[in-house]
């Protein structure tokens, strides 16, 4: 045999044996993405039972599928479904082999002990089982544990959570859920950190859990104000506006109301409100013609705020101007009447009272729907304002159902002719219809892990187990929305047009984008 001819047998041979290594690497990949993740038909049946709020036989024994991601979305649905009975089953999850699993346990207990929505004091040995968790070697485990402390105000756990591994924005946020004001020094040493994720994190802390804002605290607000970073400015801001007037505080703000960021001028004249000096006119009066419109508004209610009352020439005059000044401005003169200094509003509130959805929950989808709904990816709806055009990816993956739902009532003109009814720069707006006997009826939530950061969409959520009709959109990251508000989709287009949304635009219209 020739050199030749024998060196291509040999490459042939190699070749084919190649090719059986890929074949089976190929078939060993396949079987584990149909072992490991709930194929469609399995999708379907949970969302079935958590749309009939049925924990039956199926789904416990799911809690023993031989799939970690199977037994992971059980535990989820169990969660979501709110039965009592499930309690005891998902702590035996805690101690899963599977992180995925131990992590969706800890969130599901959450949702069934969250202290905002309970009638009762949450479960001690749930608490416990989650504060011991926060020594898993599972890193996304001890984020779940602590979100989950955090929503239960399990405050005996505060100080495992600030020596955790989880996240700092993560143990935060859990800490300040619990008003555990004796950790503001641990929230304030933040503030000096080197990375501004942390510095941001640990003032909006501190601001949640109300601590006292003493002279140190204030002093280190104030040096935050000339941050590098916008949002770590707005959040200091904030915090200035819950400390005591003094003349570092005002210069402080006072030097805000010219930054370039609408969002922080906001921030600056909604803490002049609360500080409530009134050597603050001049300032608050000039910004009145703030370029902005709701930065503009903003000043119109702080003039109101501030109780002098020599503007109220001044704010009778401005009722006469367009919205959102003439709005603002009503809302002052009635703040200059009473001696008020009701001001904003932070994270997504109760549907406005003018416009409470009706009592009855909306029909569940049917099996054959869920099973439909659960193949269903990458469906889209362009809101058209006054203002432009904006795109929302609806999000399937974690909550397919109020996704849905969404969809549908797109489809059907529920979402046209809606008004923007809360605008807080710094925070989210928030959008409901105009008529309420036209809008979708209230749904039960769908919660998840999903984090609110910009551009995010959520449900708003005025009950236990009832949410709807109104939507909001996420302008910063909203760490205190996330698992108690339904995340049903995020922005794919139109970044810049929700900074100029104001309460005076307008949805035009809701349509689904073809494909």
């Amino acid at each position: 045999m020739e050199p030749g001819n024998a060196l291509s047998q040999l490459t042939k041979r190699f070749e084919l044996r190649f090719l059986l290594l890929c074949m089976l690497l190929l078939g060993l990949a396949a079987g584990w993405l149909l072992t490991t993740r709930p194929r469609p038909r399995i999708e379907g049946e949970f969302l079935e039972r958590e749309e009939l709020r049925q924990a039956d036989g199926w789904l416990f024994q799911r809690l023993e599928d031989p799939a970690a991601e199977n037994r992971a979305r059980a535990c989820l649905a169990l969660g979501r479904i709110r039965n009592p009975a499930a309690v005891e089953h998902l702590l035996k999850r805690l101690r899963d082999p599977a992180a995925s699993v131990r992590a969706s346990a800890a969130f599901a207990l959450g949702l069934l002990e969250d202290a905002q929505y309970l009638e009762r004091t949450p479960r001690e040995d749930v608490s416990a089982a989650l504060a011991d968790l926060l020594n898993d070697a599972g890193r996304t485990v001890v984020a779940a544990a602590a979100e989950s402390l955090g929503r239960m105000r399990a405050r005996p756990a505060a100080r495992r959570l600030a020596a955790c591994s989880a996240p700092l924005a993560i143990s935060l946020t859990a800490v300040a859920r619990m008003e555990a004001t004796e950790l503001a020094p641990w929230a304030a040493a933040w503030l000096r950190s080197d990375d501004q994720d942390s510095r941001w994190a640990a003032t909006l802390a501190l601001v949640e859990m109300g601590a006292v804002v003493d002279d140190d605290l204030r002093a280190s607000f104030v040096k935050l104000t000339r941050d590098r970073n916008n949002f770590v400015r707005a959040a200091a801001a904030r915090g200035l506006g819950r400390a005591e007037s003094s003349k570092d505080a005002i210069a402080a703000l006072d030097h805000l109301t010219g930054d370039l960021d609408p969002k922080i001028r906001f921030e600056a004249l909604a803490a002049m409100a609360r500080l409530g000096d009134q050597t603050q006119n001049e300032t608050v009066v000039r910004m009145l013609g703030d370029t902005n419109e709701n930065v503009a508004a903003q000043a119109v209610r702080t003039l109101g705020a501030l109780g002098d009352a020599r503007a109220r020439p001044l704010l009778e005059q401005l009722r006469g101007a367009r919205r959102p000044l003439s709005t603002a401005s009503v809302w002052a003169l009635q703040a200059l009447a009473a001696g008020d200094s009701v001001l904003l509003e932070e994270p997504p509130r109760d549907p406005l009272p003018d416009q409470e959805p009706p009592a009855e929950i909306g029909q569940p989808f049917s099996a054959a729907r869920c099973q439909e709904i659960a193949r269903t990816l990458g469906r889209r709806l362009r809101f058209e304002t006054t203002d432009g055009d904006f795109d929302l990816a609806l999000d399937y993956d974690n909550a397919p159902a109020a996704a849905e739902r969404l969809y549908r009532s797109a489809v059907a003109g529920k979402l046209n002719n809606w008004s923007f009814v809360r605008v807080a720069p710094n925070g989210y707006i928030q959008a409901g219809p105009g008529d309420p006997a036209a809008a979708p009826p209230p749904q039960r939530p769908q919660l998840s892990r999903a984090p609110f950061l910009r551009g995010s969409v959520g449900v708003v959520r005025s009950e236990t187990d009832r949410e709807g009709p109104e939507l909001f959109i996420a302008l910063t990251s909203l760490p205190f929305a996330e698992g108690r508000y339904t995340h049903v989709g995020r922005l794919s287009s139109g970044d810049d047009i929700i900074d100029e949304i104001t309460v005076e635009t307008s949805i035009l219209r809701v349509s689904p984008v073809s494909r």
